[in-house]
């Protein structure tokens, strides 16, 4: 398996291609990015990680940044700096963890002004950032939370904002 490094941001979905379908399947090997944005102008766009795969975001990690985004985690394992799903208005993201590990630093939101929404029906999911979960953190943002299987473990969970600020609708 090889490995694919990302100096900056790796776009799945392109501003200019509005209505084609943009899709990132990792099976294997490393993919290292300083930021990963998915739902950029296509109207589909998907990150498929799954098997011994191994994705490593420094920075920020966007699922649903300024079109509807979907990233499906089904093995492997997924380290952000910062995760966000459904960033934009009424833009939708969405993050199914089946399995594997999907381990956050700073903070997680599901819709910070968009609409987030995170299934996980196994594998291990921890935040070690103190700002922890955040659902629904600004006005207008929808975040929601969907545990059927797995772990979570966070230092905080927000639901309709933070610890300072009132927020958008929260469900967990």
């Amino acid at each position: 398996a090889g490995t694919l490094g990302v100096g900056g941001t790796t776009f799945v979905g392109s501003n200019t291609n509005a209505g084609t379908t943009a899709t990132f399947n990792q099976t294997g090997g490393t993919h290292n990015a300083g930021a990963l944005d998915v739902g950029l102008g296509a109207t589909t766009v998907n990150y498929n990680l799954s098997g011994a795969a191994v994705l490593s975001v420094t920075g920020d990690e966007a699922v649903g940044a300024t079109t509807a985004g979907t990233l499906t985690q089904t093995g492997g394992s997924n380290s952000a700096g910062d995760l966000t799903v459904g960033f934009n208005p009424t833009v939708v993201g969405t993050y199914a963890l089946g399995a594997g590990t999907l381990s956050v630093g700073t903070s997680e939101i599901l819709g910070l002004f968009g609409n987030g929404t995170l299934n996980q029906s196994g594998g291990t999911h921890t935040i070690t950032g103190s700002a922890g979960l955040l659902l629904g953190s600004i006005a207008g943002g929808v975040g929601t939370l969907n545990l059927s299987g797995g772990s979570l473990a966070t230092p905080n969970a927000y639901a309709g904002g933070s610890d300072g600020d009132a927020g958008g609708t929260g469900t967990l």
